[in-house]
This record gives C-alpha cells, structure tokens and sequence, in this order.
C-alpha cells in the first residue's frame, strides 16, 4: 500500500495528479482545505488531498511498482535519541498508519465514483450530508449524463443545481396565519443559522406584514447567542427579552 498527499489549487487538480502518479485506482483518504498561516502574504486557497494505491493492483496492469516503508512523502527527521524516545516515535508512527489503513479498510466499502463526479460527491460529505444520500444524489447525475450525453463540468455543476431544487423542499410563504398559537421547530447542527432563520421570519412578519412581532430567547448558555439575538433585534427594530430563570 503507497499512501500520499497531494497539494493543488483545487480539488480536481489534486484529483487529475493522482490519477496521473497513482493511477485509476487510487482511494481517496481525505481532503481539507490549507490556509495560509499567519502574517504571510495572502495566497489563493489550496487543498491536500491524501490517496492511497495497492501496490499489487498497480503491478497486475503493468505498471512498476515501488517499495515504501513509510506511511508519508515526507522524510523522518534524524532522530539523536535512542532507547525510550525511538520506542514512542515508533508507536505514534504505528498509531498514524493503523489509522490511515482503517479509514482504507472503509473507503473500500464506498462506491467507486467516477473522477468528474468525485469533486461533488467530497464536497457533499465535507458539508455534512450523509453518505448514502451522497452516493445516492452521485448515481441520479451519473444515469442522467448517460441520458443526455453531456460530460464536463458545467453539466455537472447545472445538474446539481436542478437535483438540489428537486430535493430540497420550500415554501411560498414562511408562515401560516391561525387564530391561535402554534409551535415551529428550527432543527439543525451548530452554526447552520437556526437564530438567523428565525430573526429574518419575525422581521418578515414585521415589514411585510405590519404584525406586533417580539423576541424572547432562553439561550443564555451559547457564547455570544444573545449579542448575536440583539444584534438582528436591533436592525430589524424587534423588542427583545432574555429569560434568565424558571
């Protein structure tokens, strides 16, 4: 097994270099996004992409395979220490490449993704969407090229666009007026915008509506939740209350 990390400008770039250096058969182990550090000059974003390759794969289609004992491209550092240190050296070492051979033993089981595909489906998993759903919305744009007969990326990126409106499910108005009071429930991870949604509904009801609209919030255990509430309060004109006790 040849593992190795790939850095380019995109994600199809990184992904055209591997193909290129480790063929058809690569597995994608990770990709994240590299930002430049501190008080440098300001560079365009780069991406590392790690892949991986068996090296007996590469051998039965005819191409020469190479021997490597370490699980990176980049060269161990001399070490001037022995006994104890060379020891735990040598376990995180070990502990690095269990690792990466457990994220291959998974990736093993993922549907082989074509390369022009491939971009889409990472960026799926990366912003959360569960991998069958992703491997799902992958096998709806493959049957739809194989209809239309259009590759490339714009195809792509245009089909993409037409699933997700497909899929995603919206309203024609956010509320529904009724004599009495009723409950909306805004679900969703960390940072989705949940206090957002809710701040542009009541300011929507406001402007566009002329209702009596007013904020109560019970979220005095999130770092800046009632700044962030009063902040929108304030734009919107809203009155807003804190709930601190029972």
């Amino acid at each position: 097994m040849r593992i190795k990390k790939f850095v380019a400008e995109s994600v199809q770039q990184a992904l055209e270099n591997i193909k290129v250096e480790l063929g058809p058969d690569a597995i994608i182990l990770s990709i994240q996004e590299i930002t430049a550090a501190k008080g440098g000059r300001k560079k365009r974003p780069r991406v590392e992409v790690t892949a991986a390759v068996d090296e007996e794969v590469r051998t039965s289609v005819g191409q020469p395979a190479k021997r490597t004992v370490a699980y990176s491209e980049t060269p161990a550092s001399p070490s001037n220490s022995t006994g104890e240190n060379g020891i735990l050296k040598l376990q995180r070492e070990l502990t690095d490449l269990r690792q990466q051979l457990t994220q291959i033993a998974q990736l093993k089981n993922h549907l082989r993704i074509p390369t022009e595909f491939l971009e889409t489906y990472l960026t799926l998993l990366n912003q959360g969407v569960n991998e069958e759903v992703a491997q799902d919305f992958v096998r709806r744009l493959q049957s739809q090229k194989q209809v239309d007969g259009q590759p490339g990326n714009s195809f792509i990126r245009r089909q993409v666009l037409e699933e997700l409106q497909q899929i995603i499910v919206t309203a024609e108005s956010p509320w529904q007026v009724r004599e009495t009071p009723y409950v909306i429930a805004m679900i969703g991870p960390t940072g989705v915008g949940k206090t957002t949604t809710i701040a542009k509904l009541a300011a929507a009801d406001k402007v566009f509506h002329n209702r009596k609209v007013g904020l109560i919030s019970t979220d005095t255990y999130r770092i800046a939740a009632v700044e962030q509430l009063q902040t929108f309060a304030n734009i919107a004109q809203l009155p807003l209350k804190v709930v601190y006790t029972a």
